[in-house]
């Protein structure tokens, strides 16, 4: 079995796991699509960075982003090979897109060694994420894209899995915690590219590729901190406690979101620059 199987049956069976042993759950999710794509802008990418934002939200908090880890992982893989072909190891590049293709087909305040305390999801991005650690590794501009792999790697097996055999705190306190280093993380970088996507694409469609490639990065990098600081942590706890009998309760409201409309959205990316 390939490891787009593993991963697709993987993510599968852990999303049904996040939906049992519920005690008392309920999801209110405020007011928050309608308002995304309430003005017009002159960059239309940024109205569907925020309707795939919002999205997110709700398949994050149901379970359902199988298709999202799973694109995202493979965009980290085929990005962090362009990157080594094109700094001068063309061979071993193609070496390992060849296995990627053939055999899997298909920063911020996190610290990476508490990311490693589990297993990974594959011992052979483990393998890939060293060797490129070891010839790309040195230079800072691929330094966020490595830690993404990285990330995502050791992140799924525990983000799929709020009852799983990781689990070695001393009570469900501890393991929450645990939950949430992983969780929030791999929820930021699934958030970046799948508004980029979103964004570039709509850019790409109305013909204004190049000021997409320009502007649909930043967004989406504000779209990620977003995500990390206020929204990620309430869904982790909330898809914890559901899936280990605890009662609870997920209430994101407008507060939660810093961008609620395009204008909020450029404001910020005006900002970035």
């Amino acid at each position: 079995m390939n490891l787009k199987s593993v991963l697709f049956s993987f993510l599968t069976v852990c999303g049904t796991v996040l939906v049992t042993g519920l005690v008392t759950a309920s999801v209110a999710v405020s007011g928050i699509c309608a308002s995304s794509s309430a003005q017009a802008s002159s960059f239309p990418g940024f109205s569907s960075s925020l309707s795939s934002r919002d999205d997110l939200v709700q398949d994050l908090a149901h379970g359902r982003v199988k298709e999202a880890a799973a694109s995202t992982l493979d965009h980290l893989v085929l990005a962090s090979l362009d990157a080594l072909e094109r700094e001068g190891e063309p061979a071993l590049a193609a070496r390992y897109r060849k296995r990627w293709e053939k055999e899997f087909n298909h920063g911020l305040s996190i610290r990476l060694s508490e990311v490693g305390d589990h297993a990974p999801l594959s011992q052979f991005l483990a393998t890939l994420y060293r060797v490129l650690s070891g010839t790309i590794g040195k230079k800072a501009e691929y330094a966020v894209l490595l830690a993404d792999l990285n990330t995502m790697n050791y992140a799924i097996p525990v983000v799929f899995a709020p009852k799983g055999e990781w689990r070695g705190g001393r009570n469900a306190g501890d393991d929450r915690d645990d939950y949430r280093d992983h969780f929030v993380p791999f929820a930021g970088i699934v958030t970046f590219y799948t508004t980029l996507g979103a964004c570039q694409t709509l850019a790409n469609s109305q013909g204004m590729g190049a000021i997409g490639a320009r502007l649909c990065p930043r967004a989406a990098d504000v779209l990620n901190r977003e995500m990390r600081e206020k929204v990620a942590p309430k869904l982790s706890d909330y898809i914890f406690n559901r899936a280990n009998g605890i009662d609870t309760l997920l209430k994101l409201t407008r507060r939660d979101f810093a961008y609620l409309n395009v204008r909020d959205l450029q404001i910020a990316v005006d900002r970035a620059r």
